[in-house]
């Protein structure tokens, strides 16, 4: 049975040409039903890395959620140069990650879907909104627009500026 899945892209290494190619080396397994606008951010920790581009995408897919994330996402990251290293605030080609798998909860010994960090970063809550407003987080009982609200209204995000970035993929 196809699930609703929402992946959510990022890069600060040529980061247009990189999402471009993200979007493009996905639909090549899976047809791309919706993209949210791409945005700017500052990276979360200072650093001297540059400042990252986000996005959302939705897919449907049959596959389990370790398969996406361990299978093809993974595989798409290598292709395209990624180095995992033990620093997760490393400037990077690309991260793909699966955050929505479905419309229930997903926990692994590798990660929990929907990602609790929807909830805590504008970085991904703002451009999931953009495609999926109205859904309803199956934990937090609220939609994915609320949680972005939530976020918006935090004092401690005075300091994190968004800037949509929206080109054509």
């Amino acid at each position: 049975m196809l699930k609703k899945c929402f992946i959510l892209l990022g890069s600060n290494i040529q980061p247009r040409e990189n999402i471009k190619r993200a979007i493009h080396e996905i639909s090549n397994f899976y047809d791309v039903k919706k993209i949210s606008k791409i945005y700017e951010t500052k990276p979360i920790v200072k650093t001297n890395v540059g400042n990252y581009f986000n996005a959302v995408i939705e897919i449907y897919s049959d596959f389990s959620p370790l398969d996406i994330k361990f299978k093809i996402l993974r595989k798409i990251e290598e292709d395209m140069g990624r180095v995992r290293t033990e620093d997760k605030f490393k400037s990077r080609v690309i991260d793909l990650d699966l955050i929505i798998y479905g419309e229930g909860i997903f926990e692994d010994d590798n990660f929990i879907l929907p990602d609790p960090e929807i909830e805590k970063y504008i970085h991904i809550a703002k451009p999931l909104s953009d495609i999926a407003f109205n859904i309803i987080h199956p934990k937090l009982g609220i939609s994915y627009g609320e949680i972005m609200k939530n976020l918006s209204s935090k004092t401690l995000l005075n300091n994190f500026t968004i800037k949509d970035l929206w080109f054509k993929c």
